[in-house]
């Protein structure tokens, strides 16, 4: 039998890295009433609550208060609460139009074809209207506590519905036992417009296997849209001006990383540029001079100081990058690009400027497709795909 002995520093590594990229439940969040309505103050909510509670609904409360008892309905009946009240009966006249249009009430008499004047009846000469009480508003009337029987000092009740009911018990739901489900096999965390230095190592995004994965492996590919850039400064304050200056990759290297040791791929990935195979040797690929590159002419008048581009040149893919998928595993991708730069073997160039920085940006956002100061004259590779967000999947 084998014991497998794992430091206990790598543990706490992945158990420290585990917890950096957890999760976390779904929590509820009620919207504030006064943020969603600030026409309304803190009372007037108050006292729309009040008046609910107090009307004692039967689909709201716990007891039967709102249902009257024998001695209630009878004295109801005595007083004569719910009998249907009388109201005075309103007639209104009649109107009619004259030969010119004009509104007129019905006369009182009318004449037939053989000039015969009749009087015409009641019903014809009135309608009848019905009055009826409006009861609209009398929620807005105010009510004193002392008559719902709250003690303490009097004050007055009104139930505007208008007023949204807040913290009132209608359909209480347990929040707190709620579980999201999460059904990602994995996380991949990076950002837009990473700048990585030519020959400089950064880490370029973090995989995180989840829960939800359905397969002990998984062979991984990953687009990721760049650009290259480039950036001189120079103390001299005189006009300066270059002409046919390049840049291009010269080799891009991949590095995966499980809890800070190399993890030793078991499958030779592939690199491509623009879907251009570049071949690769160690996790290493050497780019044609024409897959990826950046032509350009520096034109700078007095006291520039400084000229910068930045352009997206294509889509890097990297795949049949072969992982071990079990819950848990974190692993770290590192990119490495080595850029190759004519202006470095220009004389007059390496004289004028102090210090030129150029690599590549990945995941190029779109905001950023194109940037320079003071250049002129740019071009690049012709097969550039239409630009795209980074992408990652596995098989």
């Amino acid at each position: 039998m084998s014991v497998v002995d794992i430091c206990m520093n790598s543990i706490c590594e992945q158990r420290r890295k585990q917890m950096l990229y957890t999760v976390p439940p779904m929590r509820y969040t009620p919207l504030s009433p006064y943020v969603q309505f600030p026409q309304y103050t803190q009372k007037q909510f108050d006292m729309r609550r009040k008046a609910e509670i107090l009307q004692y609904s039967a689909a709201k409360s716990n007891t039967k208060t709102n249902n009257f008892t024998k001695s209630q309905k009878w004295s109801q009946l005595i007083r004569g609460i719910s009998q249907a009240r009388s109201y005075t009966t309103v007639y209104q006249r009649n109107q009619t139009t004259d030969i010119c249009d004009n509104i007129i009430d019905v006369p009182y008499t009318y004449e037939d074809t053989s000039g015969n004047t009749y009087r015409r009846t009641f019903d014809e000469l009135y309608t009848k209207i019905n009055a009826t009480a409006d009861c609209s508003m009398n929620d807005l009337i105010p009510t004193p506590t002392s008559s719902s029987g709250i003690p303490g000092p009097i004050e007055y009740l009104v139930r505007d519905v208008k007023v949204p009911l807040y913290n009132y018990a209608s359909n209480t739901d347990n929040y707190s036992i709620l579980q999201s489900e999460n059904t990602d096999m994995w996380s991949v965390y990076t950002t837009n417009d990473m700048s990585f230095l030519s020959n400089s190592q950064m880490k370029f995004m973090t995989l995180v296997i989840r829960e939800k994965v359905d397969q002990y492996s998984y062979t991984c590919s990953l687009n990721v849209p760049i650009s290259i850039y480039v950036e001189g400064k120079t103390t001299t304050s005189t006009p300066l001006s270059f002409s046919d200056l390049s840049l291009n990759i010269n080799s891009v290297s991949l590095r995966v990383v499980y809890n800070n040791s190399d993890v030793t791929l078991q499958k030779s990935p592939v690199f491509q540029i623009n879907n251009i195979v570049i071949p690769s040797m160690n996790n290493t690929a050497t780019a044609d001079p024409t897959s990826a590159y950046l032509n350009y002419d520096v034109s700078m008048n007095s006291y520039a100081y400084s000229y910068s581009i930045q352009k997206y040149v294509g889509v890097l893919s990297i795949s049949n990058i072969y992982l071990f998928t079990e819950p848990g595993y974190i692993y770290d991708f590192y990119l490495t690009f080595n850029m190759r730069e004519s202006y470095t073997n220009k004389l007059s160039y390496v004289s004028s400027f102090n210090t030129t920085k150029s690599g590549i940006i990945c995941n190029s956002s779109y905001a950023n497709q194109l940037i320079s100061r003071n250049v002129k004259n740019i071009s690049s590779n012709n097969n550039i795909p239409k630009l795209t967000n980074f992408t990652f999947s596995g098989l």
